[in-house]
């Protein structure tokens, strides 16, 4: 009978020893998905944290000069023009980057009249440039490559431009062409 008693506590701590090995086990795997899924969320907003936003810019003209103003999320003095930005008062250059839901510059300004020339290049995945209003459309793009859109801004307002791949636009990037 002790042997069997013997026996019978044995079997005892192997289930409860199975139990927290089993426990342990969940537990384990619970939190690795919980840092898996942490980490694919922080990644997808870390691209949006203000410090990697990029610096929005501001294009002004007056009758002399064409002028690209930066300005960045940190207060500093950056009004100061652009390496590549056209000095013709009747072309104005553009150099914009297009990345994940969004444009940089996501404001230009122009006179009626000027030619808008714009140097795109995508950041990384698939982006292209639209405003329908103009007659404007590139081409698409994959991450690294540039193209050129050169279109004349003959009607006075406010336009949107806008990427068509997916949920782009949706997602927020868009930007606003103001002629004067």
């Amino acid at each position: 009978m002790e042997e069997e008693q013997k026996i019978e506590d044995e079997k005892k701590e192997q289930v409860g020893s199975n139990k927290s090995s089993y426990l342990m086990l969940v537990g384990g795997l619970i939190l690795a998905v919980a840092l898996v899924g942490g980490a694919i969320l922080a990644s997808r907003r870390g691209s949006k944290t203000p410090e990697t936003l990029p610096a929005q810019t501001e294009v002004s003209t007056n009758s002399t000069q064409n002028r690209i103003v930066t300005s960045t999320p940190t207060p500093r003095p950056t009004s100061q023009p652009v390496e590549g930005t056209s000095t013709d008062s009747k072309v104005v250059t553009i150099e914009m980057q297009a990345g994940s839901f969004y444009f940089n510059p996501k404001e230009i300004r122009v006179k009626k009249g000027q030619t808008v020339k714009i140097n795109l290049k995508a950041m990384d995945a698939m982006h292209n440039f639209n405003i329908d209003e103009l007659g404007v459309k590139s081409p698409t793009l994959n991450a690294g490559e540039t193209t050129t859109i050169d279109f004349v801004a003959n009607k006075l307002g406010e336009f949107e431009y806008y990427c068509l791949i997916g949920q782009h636009r949706k997602l927020g990037q868009v930007g606003t062409l103001i002629v004067e």
